[in-house]
């Protein structure tokens, strides 16, 4: 019942491939989050709650212009 031998060959040069490819594709993507997050943090599009909470504040704490 087993394969004959080039097939069980094949086999397991296609199983290393697949192996291969999703370690590949694991540290691709874990690249691209790192950029999507790296380009996020540089448009300062990120931490938007923390920003408003302090601008309201800023200007909570001064209603009216100082002279």
């Amino acid at each position: 019942y087993q394969k004959p031998e080039p097939q069980r060959k094949q086999d397991d040069a296609l199983q290393h491939e697949v192996k291969r490819l999703r370690q590949e594709l694991k540290r691709v993507t874990e690249e691209r989050d790192i950029l999507k997050k790296a380009a996020v943090d540089s448009t300062c599009q990120r931490n938007t709650l923390f920003k408003n909470l302090f601008w309201r504040l800023k200007f909570q704490c001064f209603p009216r212009p100082v002279v």
